[in-house]
């Protein structure tokens, strides 16, 4: 029968393939080392040179650990985990990782609860290893939360694994994201059959919290997921009640380092810029500054000093907020804005007292649009209007429409909405009057930074012109220095 093992490579007779090698294991009459030795010779070709060789070499697998006797199975389960749990870690298929996930899992789900606990045991003994070899003992975790919940539910095996995965945690550094993301993923999954006693166990909270900055993005993801749904399942005005067992009230001033951290996200450079991050990042805040209006002392730390720091969190939030959006980036900019939208829709009665500092950056964008429109229409005789208004500024006066809206009164809004307008001119007057006081003090300086102000209006109008053909349809055009003799 070598030559099956051999067919099975081809995937147009994957599945004709499989059943009769298959059966041919079931109901051909052989000794005990010959069927051993078919069994390895199929676990083998899960190493097979190209992709297609090894999941239909992994498909056998699953389909065999499905369909043989449960004593057979058992008799030789670690001649299946072993070989595939190091294949787990070594391929770079992300298709092959997957599919030996799903075959690891049917080998647990089958398996009686002794001989699982011997598995369970080598991946225990693998977590406290390290590189490769902890990691995958991570994702073993995470495939024994999925296939078998009962398994997890004797005894203290749940809580064990969630002061390992805390462990992990604790010790993970920022070059090693990988042992960290993975342990966000096993407690992702172990929040749904065990809500209670996770939440239960505060001291591995303010290590999610702090995930929500680490360096690699899919720490962020997978930390911010976590916060989001649990911060959706809880009450922002009654989590302070005496039914109440959230971490939040267990360990003072998490909600603020929440807020900190969905802040320290939102701030991020352009190129790290996600969707999926920003919309759990305003989802989160809009709870947290719910919750912060309503419970202060949550966001206050049992530091005295710090406390009155942090004496008004929504007031800290909504500053924060605001000179996120202070320097130019348009992802950044269009992530505080779609916060405020989301404030002004949900928190409206919290958005209107601080209205100013919500309208700051909206202005600032419609003004530097303006101001951007107004010298290329100048110099080809047509009215400003005519250009394209970018997103960020369609963005920013989309909110100031809703803000209007959700305001108690147009005056409200009127009010606020100049005090920021004439707050901008003045500072715009001071910064012409100390131009001017440093032209006269210092002149070959103030020369030199009039070059430099022409210098980059050229590169800013020329980027913004390229900006626009590609926004059109063009290609990008790639310049050329060219030497004329």
């Amino acid at each position: 029968m070598p030559f099956l093992t051999r067919f099975l490579s081809c995937p147009l007779h994957l599945q004709q393939s499989e059943s009769i090698f298959v059966n041919y294991l079931l109901n051909y009459p052989m000794s005990e080392e010959r069927l051993e030795q078919h069994m390895k010779q199929a676990v083998l070709n899960i190493k097979y040179e190209y992709n297609e060789g090894r999941l239909s070499a992994i498909s056998l697998l699953t389909t065999m650990i499905q369909k043989l006797p449960l004593p057979v199975l058992q008799q030789h389960c670690q001649l299946f985990f072993l070989p595939l749990t190091l294949q787990l870690a070594n391929d770079d298929s992300k298709e092959c990782r997957e599919a030996i996930a799903k075959c690891l899992s049917k080998l647990m789900e089958r398996l009686e609860t002794d001989v699982l606990q011997s598995l369970y045991d080598y991946t225990e003994r693998w977590s406290k290893g390290e590189g490769a070899l902890r990691r995958t003992s991570i994702q073993l975790y995470g495939i024994f939360v999925e296939s078998r919940v009962d398994f997890l539910k004797r005894g203290d095996t749940a809580t064990r694994l969630l002061k390992r995965l805390e462990q992990i945690l604790k010790e993970s550094q920022q070059d090693e994201w990988e042992a960290a993301y993975f342990a966000l993923i096993c407690l992702e999954k172990l929040s749904l059959p065990f809500n209670d006693l996770f939440e239960r166990q505060t001291d591995i909270w303010p290590l999610i919290i702090l995930c929500l900055k680490n360096d690699h993005p899919w720490v962020r993801l997978a930390s911010s997921r976590i916060v989001s749904k649990y911060l959706s399942s809880k009450d922002s005005k009654t989590v302070c009640s005496k039914k109440s067992q959230s971490f939040l009230l267990a360990v003072p001033g998490s909600l603020f380092q929440i807020a900190r951290n969905l802040c320290y996200q939102i701030n991020s450079d352009e190129s790290e810029q996600n969707n999926d991050l920003t919309a759990f990042a305003i989802k989160s805040l809009t709870w947290v500054l719910e919750a912060a209006s309503a419970h202060p002392q949550l966001c206050y730390s049992n530091d005295d000093e710090a406390a009155e720091r942090k004496r008004d969190p929504v007031l800290w939030i909504m500053t924060r907020l605001s000179n996120i959006a202070r320097p130019r980036g348009t992802q950044r900019r269009q992530a505080v804005y779609k916060c405020f939208a989301t404030f002004a829709t949900l928190a409206s009665d919290i958005c209107a007292q601080h209205l100013e500092l919500v309208i700051e950056p909206l202005h600032r964008s419609e003004v530097e649009t303006r101001n951007e429109l107004e010298v290329p229409a100048l110099l080809q005789k047509r009215r400003p209007e005519e250009d394209t208004v970018s997103e960020e500024a369609q963005l920013a006066k989309d909110v100031l429409h809703l803000l209007e809206e959700h305001c108690d009164s147009q005056d409200t809004f009127l009010q606020a909405y100049a005090a920021v307008k004439t707050r901008a001119r003045d500072k715009k007057d001071r910064r012409k009057l100390e131009v001017k006081t440093q032209a006269i003090v210092d002149p070959e300086n103030a020369a030199k930074r009039r070059i430099q102000k022409q210098e980059g209006e050229k590169k800013r109008r020329k980027k913004r012109k390229e900006e626009k053909r590609i926004l059109h349809g063009g290609t990008k055009r790639r310049h050329m220095n060219l030497d004329m003799d």
